[in-house]
């Protein structure tokens, strides 16, 4: 006599197959998203499913997922925290995932709030429409999905603020913040952790992978540039802009003068570097590299979109799981393109990160061998 599964079980699995249909339809996508306190203080704390999706100009739009198996008696209050959640995201669309139909009234609350109710059944139809294959367990919904998520707890327990920001704060921040802030993170990472552990190695690729998501979505602001402007623009994009960009130059200029005047009144010392080399330290050093990434993005947007997904194949299917690299399951979803275009994309993104020193030998090792069977 079999086991029945426990509701807890029955939800997992609702997220995953919600997941998979998600990344059929092209979304990048993250289970179990924590909320800020300082957002929401009810006793809804997590997105059960957040995807988010680039599409070939650059533009991307955030889908916002409630997924339970079992019936309720609060779906008026989850509908309205999944509206609220929305807005917070800028989401235009929520999807309402259960077990069963939702009544008449639930049916039309939803509708009214922009969210598009499904039942399971209704799921196995958009499945079966879309020609979403059962056993395509890939990226964050594969078969090591659980050991993924232990490795991750992992570092909340070694690392915890990494951790929040990787979970929480990173989807708070605008593009160009995430990058700054993926890039020193990941340093400090690759500083704590010599001694190749997977695990390690898996935190750096997962890094890598919402690194690419990032600069794909930075990409957008260069898109319709002029191309001789584009590496400019996009070096100031980094900064928030060209007025980003001059009000951090003002208040480095500003502090510089104060700390020669000080230096000057107090020791009869002049300060060891010149103004225009104290600010010029305003521009991170990885911004011409990143510049040059997004320029050769914007040449041929229609494969670069495929890029963050592709990361996350690597980050999970390879560094995690140990599987052979292949992007048959990456292509297929993306009509038009070829394999040796993406794998171009993807080694433009690796010399990118080899350039501005984020990886370590270990997982350089990992991701040399999984791009050369790219090749293969």
């Amino acid at each position: 006599m079999s086991q029945s599964r426990t509701g807890s079980e029955d939800d997992r699995a609702l997220k995953s197959r919600t997941m998979r249909y998600l990344w059929t339809l092209g979304y990048y996508v993250r289970k179990n998203v924590p909320l800020t306190e300082t957002w929401d203080r009810s006793e809804h704390t997590d997105i059960d499913v957040l995807g988010v999706k680039v599409d070939e100009e650059f533009d991307s739009a955030f889908v916002v997922c409630d997924c339970k198996s079992g019936a309720s008696n609060s779906t008026k209050t989850r509908l309205f925290w999944l509206s609220g959640v929305m807005k917070y995201f800028g989401a235009p669309r929520g999807i309402f995932v259960r077990s069963q139909v939702l009544g008449t009234k639930y049916i039309e609350l939803a509708n009214s709030l922009g969210i598009s109710p499904l039942s399971e059944g209704q799921l196995i139809e958009l499945e079966k429409a879309y020609g979403v294959d059962p056993n395509n367990l890939v990226g964050p919904f594969n078969k090591e999905q659980a050991k993924g998520e232990t490795v991750l707890m992992e570092l909340k327990e070694h690392n915890k603020p990494l951790y929040d920001y990787l979970r929480v704060k990173y989807w708070e921040d605008p593009p160009h913040q995430q990058i700054l802030s993926l890039f020193s993170k990941a340093k400090k990472l690759n500083e704590a952790s010599e001694d190749g552990r997977d695990s390690s190695n898996f935190h750096l690729a997962y890094i890598l992978s919402l690194l690419s998501l990032s600069v794909l979505r930075l990409s957008r602001g260069i898109l319709t540039v002029n191309p001789p402007q584009r590496e400019e623009v996009a070096s100031l994009s980094l900064l928030g802009g060209r007025i980003g960009y001059l009000e951090r130059t003002e208040l480095l200029e500003g502090f510089y003068d104060f700390m020669t005047q000080e230096l000057q009144t107090r020791y009869r010392a002049k300060y060891p570097v010149s103004k225009k080399e104290f600010v010029e330290n305003v521009v991170p050093t990885f911004s011409k590299y990143l510049a040059d990434l997004m320029v050769r993005l914007c040449q041929n947007p229609r494969v670069a979109k495929a890029l963050p997904r592709a990361m996350e194949h690597l980050a999970y299917d390879v560094i995690l799981s140990g599987q052979s690299s292949g992007l048959k399951v990456i292509q297929t979803e993306y009509p038009g393109t070829s394999k040796e275009q993406i794998v171009n994309t993807v080694k433009d993104y690796w010399a990118f990160v080899e350039r501005s020193g984020l990886a370590n030998p270990y997982i350089a090792h990992a991701m040399d061998k999984a791009i050369a069977e790219l090749d293969s």
